[in-house]
């Protein structure tokens, strides 16, 4: 009996430790869409490397992120879990940036979702941004910044200040100085390297210009699915061409759609941007896995709380314009688990 137990107790914890080696394995292996930890398990690192250098910007399809460094400040605020580093490492290339000019002063520009401030300078994402370029420099990142709260007059100039303080106007497209010989609509080789503004209009009157599918009022969710039909429609018709359509050959407005929502001013706290988040962007990776052998999709969209899964999705979308051989670029390339 004595044997008898041992043995019995030796089968029931093989078991346990199937089941888990089992469950584990399920998991690592399941599409992440939604993401809400600080760590990145998959990179899409260098995505821009073998562009087609002669492709207008506009054409690409770009993943982004809404209210970008909203990390902190509980349920009803926070619309990221990855900090900026981490974003670039998952293949984020277009960053919406909210600017509180706290004292208005150059130095002194604090990220910020509204007033709750988000503990991150302005001349820190800037220096993170050319860090990772120096590394990178094939790549592009797309930024646009939103003054909020106080002295938002003055974020354009004291923005345009900090850039030639930290001596990083190379690494800016447009050129902050010989601004009106810059095309509007540049090449991937015009950018490469380089931080691109979108102008905001009449808030932030720097960058190139670019066409949004947001209307007043579309961040307030009222219900989900209502929500998600708008994201799609948009993604559907506005950001889409075909493979016949002459349309790919002519330039194409940059558009820039989002996929973010809130339930806030709507008198529905309980629908936080995490919660619709989590519910849109399992579909909306659907309906792009659905897409992606039938149509050509451009412009940017900004999501919260993207997995690394969704954001290579998007960035799947890009590979009709890809050269056939390296050339633009060191050829580096990596997908690699396990790292923040």
């Amino acid at each position: 009996m004595k044997m008898n137990g041992r043995t019995f107790h030796s089968k029931q914890i093989l078991c346990i430790f199937l089941l888990l080696l089992t469950f584990y394995h399920g998991c690592y292996g399941t599409a992440t869409y939604f993401n809400d930890r600080e760590t990145l398990e998959e990179e899409n690192l260098e995505w821009m490397t073998n562009i087609n250098n002669d492709i207008e910007l506009s054409k690409l399809f770009i993943p982004g992120t809404h209210d970008s460094l909203a990390l902190y400040g509980g349920f009803a605020v926070e619309c990221q879990s990855w900090k900026l580093e981490t974003q670039l490492k998952a293949g984020v290339r277009y960053f919406d940036l909210r600017v509180w000019n706290l004292i208005n002063r150059p130095t002194k520009m604090m990220l910020t979702h509204g007033p709750v401030i988000q503990f991150k300078w302005l001349s820190s994402v800037f220096q993170d941004m050319v860090n990772f370029l120096k590394d990178h420099k094939y790549e592009t990142i797309l930024i646009r910044i939103k003054p909020e709260v106080a002295f938002t007059k003055t974020v354009k100039e004291n923005t345009l200040s900090l850039l030639e303080t930290l001596n990083y106007n190379s690494y800016v497209y447009p050129d902050p100085v010989a601004v009106e010989s810059q095309a509007e609509s540049p090449k991937m080789k015009d950018v490469r390297g380089k931080i691109v503004f979108l102008k905001l209009k009449d808030r932030f009157d720097f960058g190139i210009p670019y066409t949004t599918t947001h209307e007043s009022g579309a961040h307030k969710v009222t219900e989900i699915s209502d929500k998600l039909k708008m994201v799609l429609e948009n993604i559907n018709t506005k950001m889409t061409t075909t493979d016949t359509d002459e349309q790919i050959e002519k330039e194409l407005d940059l558009i820039l759609s989002y996929s973010s929502g809130t339930g806030m001013g709507s008198w529905k706290p309980w629908l936080t941007p995490k919660k619709i988040a989590e519910d849109i962007n399992n579909q909306l990776a659907e309906n792009l896995n659905a897409l992606s052998n039938k149509i050509v999709l451009h412009g940017i969209l900004a999501m919260d709380f993207p997995g690394p899964d969704l954001i290579k999705i998007v960035i799947d979308f890009n590979k009709r314009h890809l050269v056939n051989k390296p050339g633009t670029s060191n050829g580096k390339r990596s997908l690699k688990r396990g790292q923040a």
